[in-house]
């Protein structure tokens, strides 16, 4: 595999050829400070720039050229990495090898043709593109309610902060549509090409610099900011533990307990805790938690944990009957007093090391994820590969016990069946 890095006029292309794959796949990152008032209105326009455009007015119309393009397939989206708003538009496509002579460039020049050239007329998206994604908006947002798991997530990091980067919803809000409209969102496009660092990552068996030079062909912008502000969050830490209980109509009760990570090295974030994570609650078969809670005293459907690495937080999350909540509280804190005690095995250690290096091989089996190693290398210096296997091999048993001591508890959530006022 090998990476390179081409500095373009206003934006960054970075390659990683690597011979295993027979596609290749492109995404082009945008990426500024997060503000909770631009959410919605790129989640919107990450739909409207793949619904048409001024060359395919229709979304029927793109389905035919990504068709023609040897069934590549392309998709944008928005997302919240810590303290950043993340818009990107993915794309893959074929190796040229395999197909006519000049399919790279019919490639390449797709895209940016929807980016480019967006279904914009007097400074505003077609009103049939913009209704079509609009309703895909209100679905999404709907729909979050139905499901426990989900909704439950967020209404804790609600309850745990409401002013807090990490409680705003990658899915946007409802309530922004009054401020919404086809002339906001074509400024809000805009501003992609000046308030936003711009990246483009491409992976795959190919010829990268054509492809570099088909790029500069077909993306120019004039400005784009050189840097951005922390992907780091900081979550205030509570005295006093915070203890929720709403109500939805759920059959199954949704409890989460989420714990402040006290200002943990860097080595302690990246390297450590996923080998705490993995005997605490992350291997759902062999944990702590699966087999004090779930196994021996039957007390819940499923339970895990896990981290937000850039908001600083740690998770435990089951499904249980409501009744079962203090004695789930009670043992969750014992699973953690045992690992602030050393109360685990050099078995257990060698068992989590073994997992993380098996998801650390799995992960570099796409181009997707390959391009996805890369960008978190750039946007926070983390190793990949050989150099974090080699990593994770030296975690030591004191390294995983001081980890423990710096997970304090901010915030006990419950989600239950029943009515807005408790009644069941």
């Amino acid at each position: 595999m090998r990476c390179k890095k081409y500095e373009c006029n206003g934006y960054d292309i970075h390659t990683i050829k690597i011979d295993k794959y027979r596609t290749t796949t492109l995404t082009i990152t945008f990426r500024k400070k997060l503000k909770k008032e631009d959410i919605s209105l790129y989640v919107i326009l990450a739909r409207l720039l793949t619904e048409s455009s001024k060359k395919y007015p229709k979304r029927r119309d793109i389905s035919i050229e990504l068709e023609r393009l040897y069934n590549s397939f392309i998709y944008s989206t928005t997302v919240i990495e810590g303290n950043t708003l993340c818009f990107e538009i993915n794309y893959d496509f074929l190796n040229p090898k395999y197909c006519e002579e000049g399919y790279l460039e019919d490639a390449l020049r797709f895209p940016f043709e929807l980016l480019n050239q967006p279904n914009v007329k007097d400074g505003k998206f077609n009103a049939d593109s913009y209704k079509i994604c609009l309703n895909l908006f209100k679905t999404a947002l709907e729909e979050e309610k139905e499901y426990a798991g989900g909704y439950s997530m967020r209404r804790s990091l609600e309850c745990m902060d409401v002013n807090s980067p990490s409680s705003y919803s990658n899915l946007g809000y409802m309530e922004d549509l009054d401020k919404i409209n086809p002339s906001s969102l074509f400024k809000a496009y805009k501003k992609l090409f000046t308030d936003f660092k711009v990246d483009i990552y491409v992976a795959g068996n190919i010829d990268m610099n054509a492809v570099v030079d088909y790029i500069r062909k077909y993306f120019v912008i004039k400005h784009n900011p050189s840097s951005y502000d922390s992907l780091y969050i900081d979550n205030k830490v509570r005295k006093d533990v915070k203890d929720v209980v709403e109500y939805g109509n759920y059959e199954q009760a949704s409890f989460i307990m989420i714990y402040n990570l006290l200002n943990l090295t860097k080595r302690e974030m990246d390297i450590v805790l996923p080998i705490f994570n993995s005997i605490f609650g992350g291997n759902e078969l062999t944990s702590k938690l699966y087999t004090n809670v779930r196994e021996k005293n039957s007390l819940c459907y499923n339970i895990n944990s896990y981290y937000i690495k850039f908001s600083g937080l740690f998770i435990v999350k089951a499904g249980i009957d409501e009744n079962n909540k203090d004695k789930c509280i009670q043992l969750v804190d014992k699973c953690l007093k045992e690992m602030i005690n050393g109360k685990f095995s050099e078995e257990d250690i060698l068992c989590a090391k073994k997992t993380r290096i098996n998801q650390v091989k799995l992960r570099e089996d796409s181009t997707w994820s390959l391009i996805n190693i890369q960008i978190a290398k750039d946007i926070d210096n983390t190793l990949s590969g050989n150099k974090l296997i080699n990593e994770y091999k030296t975690v030591t048993k004191k390294e995983i016990v001081n980890v423990a001591k710096k997970i304090k508890l901010n915030l006990i959530y419950m989600l239950c069946k029943g009515d807005s006022d408790g009644t069941n």
